[in-house]
């Protein structure tokens, strides 16, 4: 809905769809998506479950943070959706300094094709304005997936963050826990040790950083 002229939702959905098909992940995790783009990937990809609501009301109102997975691998155990707020259960709801409500998505999952072995995987966009609600939504994070990780449960979490790895939220997410034991990795980091220019995903389209 976007004015975005040549980049508008129009020109690149298919591109969007194409890319999906290309790299065929098994799990997928996608922000900003509002009802007609749920709408196009559930059309154009019945082989995904898709487990996503609007962030304004819970239901269809603004951008979702989706789960995508295939659903010939992935057994649904529970799901569910949470808001980034200090009234998590309550949907449109947004605390601290945040700009916008925000939301996550997440999924328990049997993996078929690993012994039905059990993983969370969480889906996040952190507000891009609110510095204290961006602290304080890493926070919240990671006292949720604690108690999966606490009983043994792989957790994978994917978002638009809107910080880096130099950030205060994300030394509240990956910094090991008070037992020393449980921590969260970041496995862009660990595929890729060396810190490039170039790496930033903020790229105006242009596919270089700004």
């Amino acid at each position: 809905s976007a004015k975005d002229g040549e980049n508008r939702w129009q020109e690149r959905s298919y591109l969007v769809a194409e890319t999906i098909r290309m790299f065929h992940p098994d799990l997928l995790g996608t922000q900003e998506v509002l009802a007609f783009q749920a709408k196009f990937l559930k059309e154009h990809f019945s082989s995904y479950g898709f487990h996503g609501v609007g962030r304004n009301d819970g239901k269809t109102k603004g951008e979702y943070t989706p789960v995508m997975y295939k659903k010939d691998r992935f057994r649904v155990v529970d799901s569910g959706h949470f808001w980034l707020s200090k009234r998590p259960e309550i949907p449109g709801s947004k605390s601290w300094d945040s700009s916008l409500t925000r939301m996550a998505s997440w999924i328990h999952f049997e993996d078929l094709k690993n012994d039905s072995a059990p993983l969370v995987f969480v889906n996040t966009h952190f507000d891009h304005r609110g510095q204290e609600a961006r602290l304080n939504s890493a926070r919240l994070i990671r006292a949720r997936v604690q108690e999966f990780m606490k009983k043994g449960i792989p957790v994978i979490i994917t978002g638009d963050f809107n910080t880096t790895e130099d950030g205060k939220p994300f030394a509240a997410l990956a910094s090991k826990n008070a037992d020393g034991n449980t921590e969260i990795f970041d496995s862009f980091r660990l595929a890729h040790p060396q810190r490039e220019e170039n790496e930033s995903t903020f790229n105006h389209w242009t596919g270089t950083r700004k």
